[in-house]
C-alpha cells in the first residue's frame, strides 16, 4: 500500500486521470535511471532487480533515494 499526499491539498491542485497517470511514469522513469546509475544495470537491456532495492543500494544510496523520491528526513 501507498498513499501519495502533496503540499498542497487543494483539490484543484491534485493530478487526476491522464495527469496522474502521467506524473507516475515520469516517477517510474526517474527511479529507473536512479537505480541504474547506483546498481549498474540496464533495464533497457532487460535487467531486473534480484532483491529490494533497499537490500541492493549501501546506506549512503539508500538516504539518497529515500529523499529523493520519499522526501524522507
Amino acid at each position: 500500500m501507498l498513499r501519495v499526499e502533496t503540499d498542497e491539498h487543494s483539490p484543484r491542485h491534485q493530478r487526476r486521470g491522464p495527469a496522474s497517470k502521467a506524473w507516475v511514469r515520469e516517477e517510474n522513469l526517474r527511479l529507473t535511471h536512479f537505480l541504474e546509475a547506483r546498481l549498474g544495470m540496464a533495464a533497457a537491456d532487460g535487467g531486473t532487480l534480484t532483491a529490494p532495492p533497499s537490500s541492493l543500494l549501501d546506506d549512503a544510496a539508500w538516504r539518497e533515494a529515500t529523499q529523493a523520491f520519499l522526501q524522507a528526513a
